[in-house]
């Protein structure tokens, strides 16, 4: 049992594990988890009152987003997360370039 990869919290469909609290606590680069948990904290708790306005997009579903060649495979994705009815649409921008990671 790796103790840096035990779930100390869930949150909807996010979690956190040990490494990742380990990162925050000594003030290193976020990782998709963490941006993911906060993403899902601010649209269930911080902006509930607001989700017909505002709009949180995953970091995997960002990543793949900029990664596609067509606007098919965009909207595959993105569609049923009804965007286009908010009026402000937060996603996570990084500059890696692989579909393997993000």
């Amino acid at each position: 049992l790796d103790i840096n990869k035990m779930s100390i919290i869930s949150y909807h469909n996010s979690y956190l594990e040990s490494d990742d609290i380990h990162l925050l606590s000594n003030k290193e680069w976020l990782n998709d988890r963490i941006i993911s948990f906060m993403f899902e904290y601010f649209e269930h708790e911080m902006f509930n009152d607001l989700s017909q306005e505002i709009g949180f997009v995953s970091p995997e579903v960002s990543q793949f987003v900029k990664l596609v060649k067509t606007s098919e495979e965009v909207a595959i994705f993105l569609e049923p997360l009804e965007l286009s009815k908010k009026k402000l649409i937060f996603f996570v921008v990084n500059n890696n370039e692989s579909p393997l990671a993000s």
